[in-house]
């Protein structure tokens, strides 16, 4: 028995008064859709040390194209800085680090011309405005770390409510997670795509993921009325298996799946109210309110789309520094706890949300910075109609 609350086709009427000329979705049972829905993390921690060098002679003695010196231990390192910060302290004129400083802030600014990840090109820029002379050693420890994940989401619509709210069953169709250490080389990558099951104890939280059912009840305005079954299952054990040492070490900090509630809230919440300015609610991950206002039309995808622009409302671009000492985690809690902005693309006339993205960007302060950039992603790639099978079960609330 098809089951719809009597309190949705009374409103029906006031819902549709209200939402004149409003960007609504246009559900119809069958309807099918597939979303791709991205995040990418990134994060970097460097410490400035003394204005000295090892590997920094006089500007007198400056080699161009010289070959790369012998790795040497963390100790040796040690040792000539500190041979190093004596010469320079007995030795150099004042006029020789100034000149020194020139040109390492030229190379400095040469590196940032030609750099694309955004996390490091600001932790470069970040040592371009420190105050005093500036080393090439001064980045003791530069750690990228960046990690992107794909999730596709398909979205098939099995009942419409008289106000045109809609229950939509979601499968979790592929998943792809990477990660990648720039620093030490370690990297990992499992892609559902190429291989449904995963060696790597690290990416089993995303190997578990796949396959996953879960079902809502959707507004014709966006909202998350109801949510069953939307909690990503628990990772099964690892097999014993050989697996790279450097692959393991990458997929074992790799943060846990986006949540599926963030998600919806990509691509449901953030539709457009059709008014000049308005609010929602929304857990992405963690429950804020975001202020979105109507900018100008934009075609995406083949698609004529209404643009909104989004911010958090009550959210700080500074935030404090959490706890702890696992890098990654922090950089991580920091760009949840800081503003967020962002657009979404929805189309009036297909009646579905085509394009939706979200950052944060934050960074901490002190001789040991740490910086964080988090964005996420939601695109539709397909959508459809197919035939569906009557079931006593279906229906919306």
């Amino acid at each position: 028995m098809n089951r719809l609350l009597p309190a949705l086709a009374i409103a029906s009427a006031l819902a549709q008064t209200a939402c004149a000329g409003e960007p609504t979705w246009k559900f119809r049972p069958g309807q099918t859709f597939s979303w791709e829905c991205r995040s990418e993390f990134h994060f970097a921690q460097f410490q400035l040390l003394r204005p000295s060098s090892p590997a920094d002679p006089p500007p007198g003695e400056m080699v161009r194209n010289a070959p790369p010196p012998p790795p040497l231990t963390q100790e040796e390192l040690d040792r000539l800085w500190a041979e190093q910060d004596a010469r320079i302290a007995r030795d150099w004129t004042e006029q020789e680090k100034l000149q020194l400083d020139r040109i390492r802030r030229r190379e400095l600014r040469d590196a940032i011309a030609t750099e694309n990840d955004p996390v490091r090109r600001a932790a470069l820029e970040a040592l371009l405005k420190k105050e005093g002379y500036i080393t090439t050693r001064e980045i003791r420890a530069l750690h990228v770390d960046p990690q992107w994940e794909t999730v596709t989401l398909q979205a098939l619509v099995t009942a419409i409510g008289d106000d045109g709210a809609a229950r939509i069953a979601f499968t979790v169709q592929a998943v792809r997670i990477e990660t990648r250490f720039d620093d030490s080389g370690a990297h990992a990558i499992w892609d559902s795509a190429k291989s449904p099951t995963t060696e790597l104890a690290g990416f089993k939280r995303y190997e578990a993921v796949l396959g996953h059912r879960f079902e809502a009840v959707i507004g014709a305005d966006g909202e998350i009325r109801e949510l069953a079954g939307a909690d990503w299952p628990a990772a099964a054990p690892a097999r014993t298996a050989k697996v790279d040492e450097r692959e393991a070490l990458a997929a074992n900090v790799t943060h846990a799946p986006t949540p599926a509630r963030a998600w919806l809230d990509m691509i449901f919440t953030l539709t457009p109210s059709g008014e000049d300015a308005w609010e929602r609610s929304v857990e992405i991950p963690d429950a804020e309110i975001l202020s979105l206002r109507a900018d100008s039309p934009e075609q995406v995808a083949g698609y004529n789309c209404v643009r909104a622009k989004a911010k958090s409302r009550d959210r700080k671009h500074i935030v404090a520094v959490p706890r702890g000492s696992d890098v990654g985690d922090i950089a991580l809690r920091m760009c949840r706890e800081t503003a967020k902005t962002g657009h979404s693309w929805f189309s009036p006339k297909s009646g579905c949300m085509v394009k939706a993205e979200l950052k944060a960007s934050t960074e901490s302060g002190g001789t040991s910075i740490i910086f964080g950039d988090f964005e996420m992603t939601i695109e539709l790639k397909d959508r459809g109609f197919t035939e569906l099978h009557p079931s006593p079960s279906t229906g919306t609330r």
